[in-house]
């Protein structure tokens, strides 16, 4: 079953950004050493986004928390949301 992450971006006092995208069990590395399955699909989440090219670099931090996969729609997914798109859903 897939798992939806909304990811934010900062670096200081800088907004970098947010993205939502869905992981796939499959997509997590079981080879990962140590973690709970949470982490393991945070750092697939993450990992996604770098893949894609949508991160917007390693010189911002990330948070994220899971959602429910049908809560932002697939249009707002697997791209790098700015501020006013942002706004929308908080």
């Amino acid at each position: 079953m897939k798992t939806t992450y909304w990811l934010s971006f900062a670096k200081e006092k800088e907004f970098g950004g947010a993205i939502v995208v869905d992981v796939e069990p499959e997509e997590v590395e079981l080879e990962i050493t140590g973690g709970s399955d949470t982490e393991k699909m945070f750092v697939a989440a993450v990992r996604k986004t770098i893949e894609m090219g949508i991160n917007p670099g390693p010189g911002y931090s990330v948070q994220g928390k899971r959602l429910p996969p049908d809560e932002i729609p697939a249009e707002f997914k697997n791209r790098l949301l700015g501020e006013a798109e942002v706004r929308r859903f908080v």
